[in-house]
């Protein structure tokens, strides 16, 4: 038997398209909130290459510098914000802070665990694109710096043998020679 209908096709096609319009209006919101909160955010920062030489209130329009510490003149930062992909991301979750020298950035600081000794080296020298400048053990700790002035700046990186920890620090060079980096007798990655 066939169903008695009531409705006149036209109330049940006004029906269909207010359900059809509804489910555009959240969708066209979900996609306008999606790209105001990525506008918002900016450009992610890259921790590996940051801008050395530019200053903190340019950088931390965000808000996303976090000042932990102070030593002399030099600040030190942990960033919270979003940023860019890198290798070392895929391998390690990395302690990264950055210091700024009478505010404008000096150093990215890189502390590490848990890559041997050879996969970091490895790595390095892929990235780096040559053998350092110095190699040389110092109290437990195998020491490797590499100085490219004409790029304006010094890469070390210290290995604990024992422990497997890893720290290195890229240096802004021009800074370097503006700043005393020895604080009583430690250097910037000594001290931190």
């Amino acid at each position: 038997m066939a169903e008695n209908r009531t409705e006149e096709p036209i109330t049940v096609f006004l029906q269909k398209e207010r359900y059809g319009m509804k489910k555009f209006i959240l969708v066209f919101w979900a996609i306008a909130i999606m790209f105001s909160t990525t506008a918002f955010c900016g450009e992610p920062f890259d921790t590996m290459y940051p801008p050395f030489g530019a200053d903190i209130r340019d950088l931390n329009t965000q808000g996303y510098f976090v000042k932990y510490r102070s030593s002399g003149d030099v600040d030190y930062y942990n960033y919270i914000g979003p940023c860019k992909p890198h290798r070392i991301y895929e391998t390690t979750a990395p302690l990264i802070v950055f210091a700024f020298a009478k505010g404008r950035l000096y150093a990215r600081i890189i502390r590490e665990w848990g890559r041997t000794k050879e996969v970091l080296l490895s790595s390095l020298l892929q990235g780096l694109q040559r053998e350092p400048d110095q190699a040389y053990a110092e109290d437990g700790w195998s020491v490797y710096v590499w100085d490219f002035p004409e790029r304006d700046f010094r890469y070390k990186l210290k290995y604990n043998d024992a422990t497997g920890e890893a720290k290195s620090i890229r240096y802004h060079l021009p800074l370097h020679r503006e700043l005393d980096a020895r604080k009583n007798g430690k250097s910037l990655l000594e001290a931190w």
